[in-house]
C-alpha cells in the first residue's frame, strides 16, 4: 500500500509527506524484520534445534544461517529506498548497481566457495548487501530526499536495531543451558522475539505513536 501512495506524492511533488511515508515505511520494515534477525544471529543453534530436534544439525548449520540472515536483512532494508526510486521513475541507479554487483559477486563466489565453503558464499551475500546500504543509499539520497539520508540511517535503522540487540544480549544470559527440551527453546525464543519487537517499535519514532494508540485502546477494551 505504501508504493502507490509514494507515487501519488511524487506526482504532487509533496516532499514533506513523501519523506514522512518513506521513513514510516522504512521503520516498519526494520521493526518487523529485526526480531527475526536477532533470533537467528544470537540463537541460531537454538532455533534450528527447536525446528529439527537434531543438536548435530543445529551446530553444523547455525554459522551459515547466522551470516545468511544478516545479508538478507540488509537486503530487506533496501525495500523502501528501492520503491522511492521507482516512484520517481528512476531505474538507472538500480540497473547500474546490479551490473556492478554481478561483475563483483560471481568472481567472489568462485574464489570464496572453494576456500571457505558455504560460509564463504554467505559472507559474499553479506558484503554485496552491505554495499547496497553504504554505497547505493548514498547515491540515491544525493538525488532524492537528500536531507533525509542520515535520518534513514539513524532513526529508521540504527535505533530500532539497537533496541533489539540490547534485548538479545540480555537474553543470552537466560537461554536454556542445553539442547534437551525443544519446548524450553520455543518458550525462550517466543518471549525474546516479542520483547525484541516491542523494543524496536518503541525506539522507532514513527511507529511508536501507533503502538501507543493501540496499547491505549487495548487497555480500555477498545480493540482495533
Amino acid at each position: 500500500a505504501l508504493y502507490p501512495h509514494m507515487v501519488e506524492l511524487c506526482t504532487l511533488q509533496d516532499r514533506k509527506n513523501l519523506a514522512s511515508v518513506y521513513h514510516r515505511g522504512a521503520q516498519l520494515v526494520t521493526v518487523l524484520t529485526t526480531p527475526v534477525l536477532m533470533l537467528l544471529v544470537f540463537f541460531a543453534e537454538g532455533v534450528l534445534y527447536m525446528w529439527s530436534g537434531d543438536p548435530g544439525l543445529a551446530k553444523n548449520t547455525a554459522p551459515i544461517l547466522s551470516v545468511l540472515v544478516i545479508g538478507t536483512f540488509l537486503n530487506g532494508l533496501m525495500y523502501l529506498p528501492y520503491h522511492l526510486q521507482i516512484a520517481h521513475g528512476w531505474t538507472g541507479l538500480t540497473i547500474k548497481t546490479n551490473i556492478v554487483a554481478v561483475i563483483v559477486i560471481i568472481p567472489a563466489i568462485f574464489w570464496m566457495v572453494p576456500r571457505y565453503g558455504g560460509l564463504g558464499a554467505a559472507w559474499v551475500w553479506v558484503t554485496l548487501n552491505l554495499g547496497y546500504i553504504l554505497i547505493s543509499i548514498h547515491f540515491m539520497h544525493r538525488r532524492l530526499l537528500a536531507e533525509e539520508k542520515w535520518r534513514w540511517y539513524s532513526a529508521d535503522v540504527l535505533f530500532p536495531v539497537a533496541g533489539a540487540i540490547t534485548v538479545n544480549l540480555f537474553a543470552m544470559q537466560l537461554q536454556p543451558a542445553n539442547f534437551q527440551y525443544r519446548s524450553h527453546w520455543f518458550i525462550f525464543l517466543l518471549l525474546t522475539g516479542i520483547l525484541s519487537l516491542a523494543s524496536s517499535a518503541v525506539l522507532a519514532n514513527r511507529i511508536r505513536p501507533y503502538l501507543t494508540t493501540i496499547t491505549g485502546r487495548l487497555l480500555k477494551g477498545q480493540f482495533p
